[in-house]
């Protein structure tokens, strides 16, 4: 049996790997933002984003949810990873012919009308790269992945530099630029793992395929309910309100990639060892520790994040996108609750309760659609903001608790949530400015003190490392 250093060692090793793609990727993402709010109005910047985020509605029940089953059977000692792959891309492969032959009904929908061609494109292209890059976690080719992430991102920031702003081709060029980058990385992935050659010389496994469409079919319903809570707001914004405020509220949400670009580094490590290391005797000291340093990141960053978000923003956007600062905040306090169902989300996985999965986004997304309704009319976009927070904040708490059952845990609650508290009330003091920002001064600080120990282990941890690299050379 692997001890719980040695899960760590892999936990940190995987960590490593994914964080170099990871932070290239969100720092080159970052770059994008202000090209995107200088080249496109507010309304055009909407329009992408609802294209986007019909997309993420469509691309679960074209592919039957078939990618969630990749990465689970493909890392089953038992199962070999180039028939899941196989399976899966027949899967996509059908998809993909239902996609094209209802190309003309995407067209019905205002928002996407002209760009029904590139929205079924963008479908089969996300759908083939999704299920290649979770082939490359599956077959532990994490650097080939890592590499793919950086080589996509680089892509997608200079073909949108050519297309925007040297051709000026709008809203166009920014989905050519989506469009190459996609092709780029799906020939790539396919060579480096190996995965024309599986596709070809591999047959269909019958059996395994009624296996991962068992796992994968009720996730379908996880992630529809993920989207809901996600991207619903973004279309009834643009009911109630119209495409400018998707602009502003889309460019707030980027904000929050912040934290969650930290803590998906660490998740997509997480998913591998989670599931690797999972079994019903577990010792619960891995995923307690784990947990107590993924929390104290996600708090200590978001503080920090929340009181420098203003003067950030006027120097981070162009100046029509500039007052979207006011909406961070909250979303800010609502990427730690989706980072805690991400995590316990996981465990969920591990123990194959993908029907408690489903179950605890359904919720969350039920009531992220009844709160829009009733906020968006009287806030505007403060209202899907608090709205989303909310959402987040039920089905975070509802998996922390659930995962429990699972995994007994060592968690300091009440210390938790008195944290969460203090980021909720450092988030009005600062939207409230003046005077107020001195609140959220005070609500930093005390959350440095609430986990000084943490910070001095932290710091102990860095200078023990440089001396043994001093000792060591």
């Amino acid at each position: 049996m692997i001890n719980v250093n040695d899960k760590f060692k892999k936990l940190a090793s995987n960590t490593i790997i994914f964080a170099i793609g990871s932070i290239g990727s969100k720092f080159i993402t970052f770059l994008l933002v202000p090209i995107y709010t200088n080249t496109l109005t507010t309304a055009e910047y909407g329009t992408t984003e609802i294209v986007v985020t019909a997309i993420n509605l469509l691309i679960p029940f074209l592919s039957l949810s078939i990618q969630d089953a990749v990465l689970r059977f493909g890392l089953a000692p038992d199962i070999e990873a180039k028939k899941v792959i196989k399976n899966a891309v027949f899967i996509v492969g059908i998809g993909s012919v239902i996609s094209c032959c209802l190309t003309p009904v995407y067209g019905i929908y205002n928002a996407i009308g002209r760009w029904a061609g590139y929205f079924s494109i963008l479908i089969i292209l996300n759908m083939f790269r999704t299920i290649f890059s979770l082939q490359a976690k599956a077959i532990e080719k994490n650097i080939v992945f890592t590499v793919d992430v950086l080589m996509y991102s680089l892509l997608t920031c200079g073909a949108s530099c050519l297309f925007l702003i040297v051709f000026k081709q709008g809203i166009a060029g920014y989905f050519n630029a989506l469009i190459i980058a996609n092709i780029v990385s799906i020939i790539f992935l396919g060579i480096a793992c190996g995965i024309w050659k599986d596709i070809i010389y591999t047959k269909l496994d019958m059996n395994l395929m009624r296996q991962m469409l068992t796992f994968s079919i009720p996730l379908i319903f996880n992630a529809v309910s993920w989207w809901v809570a996600n991207s619903s707001d973004r279309l009834m914004l643009n009911y109630f309100t119209g495409a400018g405020d998707v602009g502003l509220y889309s460019v707030a949400a980027k904000i929050p990639s912040i934290i969650t670009s930290i803590t998906s580094i660490f998740n997509q490590a997480w998913m591998i060892s989670s599931v690797t290391e999972y079994d019903s005797n577990n010792e619960s000291t891995f995923f307690s520790k784990t947990f107590h340093g993924y929390n104290f990141v996600l708090i200590l960053c978001t503080a920090i994040t929340i009181i420098i978000i203003k003067p950030f923003m006027h120097l981070y956007v162009g100046i029509d996108f500039r007052s979207s600062w006011i909406y961070v905040p909250f979303l800010l306090v609502g990427a730690i609750f989706f980072s805690y169902a991400n995590f316990f989300g996981a465990i969920y996985m591990s123990a194959k309760r993908n029907i408690s999965i489903m179950l605890t986004t359904l919720v969350a997304a039920i009531a992220n659609v009844i709160l829009n309704y009733f906020m968006i009319p009287r806030w505007g976009i403060q209202g899907a903001v608090i709205a989303t927070m909310i959402s987040y904040i039920i089905v975070g708490i509802y998996r922390l608790l659930g995962a429990q059952g699972i995994v007994r845990m060592n968690i300091n609650l009440k210390k938790t949530f008195f944290a969460l508290i203090l980021l909720i009330i450092e988030s009005i003091a600062t939207i409230g400015e003046g005077i107020f920002l001195i609140i959220s001064g005070i609500c930093v600080v005390v959350i440095f003190i609430m986990y000084k120990g943490m910070v001095k282990d932290f710091v102990l941890v860095i200078k023990c490392r440089i001396n043994k690299r001093k000792i060591e050379k």
